[in-house]
């Protein structure tokens, strides 16, 4: 069974199941203390029934700054997905989904407007998910 919570500090050296996978981008801890300090309710973790972190979402919300107001690419208060992974044994399981329909819903919480997120051309493991939630 896989429950999620929210990140605590002393997940920053629980992560080396979903870190050391190649298609995971890694961030030094002052990264991740600052998101978990500026979006404590966007970044959560998924356990399984040992405790192991299996996966997580860090998310943020955000808007462009008022003097692009005007342009034609301004982007409104909306969610970001800055890192989402799974442990590589975990995959194919819906965890993904997961994190990322409660990333949504804390962004709901926070009236933004849409999520966006940016993907490698090459993660034909990522891609489909993606596509699948619109």
């Amino acid at each position: 069974m896989t429950s999620l919570r929210s990140f605590r500090p002393s997940d920053l050296f629980r992560t080396s199941l979903t870190n050391l996978d190649p298609l995971t981008e890694n961030y030094d801890t002052t990264f991740y203390l600052q998101y978990l300090a500026k979006w404590p309710s966007l970044f959560t973790v998924a356990e399984d029934r040992n405790g192991n972190i299996i996966g997580y979402m860090m998310g943020k919300v955000e808007e462009d700054p008022f003097y692009m107001h005007h342009s034609e690419h301004y982007l409104p208060w909306h969610g970001h997905v800055t890192a989402l992974t799974v442990a590589p044994q975990y995959r194919r399981l819906g965890l993904a989904k997961l994190l990322t329909e409660a990333l949504e819903r804390g962004c709901e919480d926070m009236d933004a407007w849409f999520m966006d997120l940016f993907v490698r051309a090459g993660n034909l493991t990522a891609l489909p998910l993606y596509k699948s939630m619109g």
